[in-house]
This record gives C-alpha cells, sequence and structure tokens, in this order.
C-alpha cells in the first residue's frame, strides 16, 4: 500500500508540475502580463490545489486532470514536431497557446466515457465440444463485474434480468464482484435479489471476486457471512471451490478468487467430478489458463479486468502481461476461455477501454 502511495503522489507531483506551465502558458495567451509574479504565485497555488487529490487515482478528479495533462502532452509534442517543419503556423500557434484543446477533448472524452459505461451490449459467443453432451447444446449467460450500484439503479438491472429471462438460457454465472466495498448491506442484499430473478433452466451460480467481501475497506458494510447468507437465501448457488453438476453431462466448478487465502488448485477441484462431463470452471480473475488447460476444463469463464476500463490501462496490462487474457476469446487445444469485460464498472461510472456487457454463449457439440 506504500508503494502505490508513494507512486500515486509521484504522478500527482508530475502532474502538477507539468500542468503549472502549461496554465501559465495560457495566461499569457489571454491577456496576463509575461513578467507578471503576482498572478504567477496565485497560480503555482491553484495548481497544486488541482494536482494534491490527483493522489486518489482511482477518483474521478484524476482522470480529469490525468486526460487534460496527457492531452496538452500530445500539444507539445505536435508543437516540437511542427518547429521542425517549413512555413507559418499561426494558427496552430493559437490553438497551441490557448489551452482550449486539451480542455475540449477532455470533456468529449469524459462525456463519451459516461455514455459508453451505460450503454450495456450483448456479446455472443459459440464454442464447440467434442464432449457428448445434448444435441441442443446449452445456453449460459455470464455476468460479471456488476459493482452494484456504481452504474445503474435496481430499476435498470431488474430490465437487464428480465431481458436475458426472454433468452430461455440453461444457466446464468455470476462471475465475481456483483457488489464491492461501496455498497451497503441494503444494496448488497438488493443486486443479489434482482439477479436471482433471472429465469433459467438449471439456475443461478456465483463465484467471489476480489471486491464482493469488501476487504478494501477498513469499516466493510456487511460480513462475509452476511454476504453469503444473502446470497443463499435468494437461492443463487455459491460456488467456492466446489463442484455442481447440473446432470449427468455438464458440470460448473467454481472456484474462490485468488485473492482469497488457501483456495485449492484447480486440479484439486476435479476429484470426483466424471471427467467425461463439459467442465465448465467459474474463475474471477482470468488466470491459471495453462494450469487449467492441463487438468482438463473445458471452458473458463472471467472477468475482472474490466477490459481496462479506461484506456489505456488494458493495452498495458496486455503488454507487460499483468493479465493472461484482458478480454475477449481464447482456445488452447481442447481448452477454451472467455474474459468479459463486465456489465459495469468500479469505482466511477465512466469506461473507454471498451464497451460495457453480459456475455450469452452457446455451448454446441462439435
Amino acid at each position: 500500500m506504500a508503494v502505490f502511495i508513494g507512486f500515486a503522489a509521484v504522478i500527482a507531483a508530475v502532474a502538477g508540475f507539468f500542468l503549472y506551465f502549461f496554465f501559465k502558458r495560457a495566461a499569457i495567451f489571454w491577456g496576463l502580463p509575461e513578467q507578471g509574479k503576482g498572478w504567477k504565485r496565485v497560480l503555482a497555488i491553484v495548481t497544486a490545489v488541482i494536482a494534491v487529490p490527483v493522489v486518489n487515482l482511482f477518483g474521478i478528479w484524476a482522470l480529469v486532470v490525468l486526460h487534460i495533462a496527457g492531452f496538452a502532452l500530445l500539444l507539445d509534442i505536435i508543437q516540437i514536431i511542427a518547429k521542425k517543419l517549413p512555413g507559418e503556423k499561426k494558427r496552430w500557434e493559437k490553438v497551441y497557446r490557448s489551452g482550449l484543446f486539451p480542455v475540449l477533448a477532455t470533456a468529449i472524452v469524459i462525456g463519451y466515457s459516461y455514455w459508453n459505461m451505460k450503454d450495456v451490449r450483448v456479446t455472443d459467443y459459440t464454442v464447440y465440444t467434442e464432449k457428448e453432451i445434448r444435441d441442443q447444446g446449452y445456453g449460459i449467460c455470464l455476468i460479471s463485474d456488476l459493482h452494484f450500484p456504481t452504474t445503474m439503479d435496481a430499476s435498470k438491472l431488474e430490465a437487464y434480468c428480465t431481458e436475458i429471462s426472454k433468452k430461455e438460457v440453461d444457466a446464468v454465472v455470476l462471475c465475481g464482484d456483483i457488489v464491492d466495498e461501496r455498497s451497503t448491506k441494503a444494496q448488497m442484499e438488493e443486486a443479489f435479489r434482482i439477479l436471482s430473478g433471472i429465469q433459467s433452466e438449471y439456475g443461478v451460480y456465483y463465484v467471489y471476486g476480489n471486491h464482493d467481501r469488501a476487504h478494501y475497506s477498513n469499516s466493510p458494510p456487511f460480513t462475509e457471512e452476511e454476504l453469503q447468507h444473502a446470497v443463499e437465501d435468494t437461492g443463487i448457488t455459491v460456488l467456492k471451490d466446489r463442484a455442481e453438476a447440473l446432470n449427468n453431462e455438464f458440470t460448473i466448478i467454481g472456484r474462490d478468487d485468488r485473492s482469497a487465502a488457501g483456495r485449492k488448485a484447480s486440479e484439486e477441484l476435479l476429484q470426483g467430478v466424471d471427467e467425461d462431463d463439459f467442465l465448465l470452471l467459474l474463475d474471477h480473475q482470468p488466470v491459471g489458463l495453462k494450469e487449467n488447460a492441463d487438468a482438463g476444463y473445458d471452458l473458463q469463464l472471467s472477468g475482472h479486468t474490466h477490459a481496462g476500463q479506461m484506456w489505456p490501462v488494458g493495452p498495458l496490462t496486455t503488454l507487460f502481461r499483468m493479465v493472461e487474457l484482458n478480454y475477449g476469446y481464447r482456445k488452447q487445444g481442447n481448452f477454451q476461455a472467455i474474459v468479459t469485460s463486465g456489465i459495469a464498472g468500479w469505482g466511477y461510472p465512466l469506461r473507454t477501454g471498451k464497451h460495457s456487457e453480459y456475455v450469452m454463449i452457446k455451448i454446441r457439440k462439435k
């Protein structure tokens, strides 16, 4: 935690230092005296006030400030290139020195990210198996990373649940982070009550995410026991390092979250399971893909990544291999994996990394 706070402080300091010169250049363009010392002192104080809250990197204010700084930096790079090109650049100089572009571009991006988070799409996948399953196959609905009620209220969630019920799926799987440390106990109970109402042949199954148990709060709004009881009281099946056979050919195995101490190895969870069944693994975080493939699982469903949520987090986590699969579909031999971007997001109702979604999966015999 101390390392992260130190990193956030460095980011805030660098952003503040850079923005001071950006604001000074714009102020001079709009008529303040270039040699004036009084207003520059005031500007330094104002910039510090703007930059200090950036220490909370997961706050909306940090996103706004960092986007302005990012667009301003982009203009500086263009300015360096422009100076080396022949010809007059009076119009460009006005754009560069006025400071309007970074502010307007940030407003557009934040506005788009708010709309994009609310625009929940349906993403469809069809996976094939050589296992002997019924001819009509199975339909699974995957919902993850709701973080209720960060981006939607109860009525909106009920509307999506009604929409899913009409699709007549065989099972609904909740792949973690349905609630988090910002959800009240009442909101937690409400979220699972609504989700339990989705109509499906075999019911609703749930695995814990890293946020569900509110471990990131010094004063959790509910205990793990209260969470488990609330979920089970709705009729949702909690799969915490255990398997549940839907019938004589299809088994769902749910892992406890990677953040939990003492969770079992994925291979251990297959003890006593008929490996001729189609084996569906639910694991909130998309990790251990090779391990799970070697263990004999057929399909893994995960969330957690939010597909980056705010660009460029997704490309960076992929580049530096911080996650094994940031978003989408992967096949390794007979093993397949799907990672959803989530039906919502964490921290703030903003998303530029990818769209929000719930996922419909058709499992068919090859």
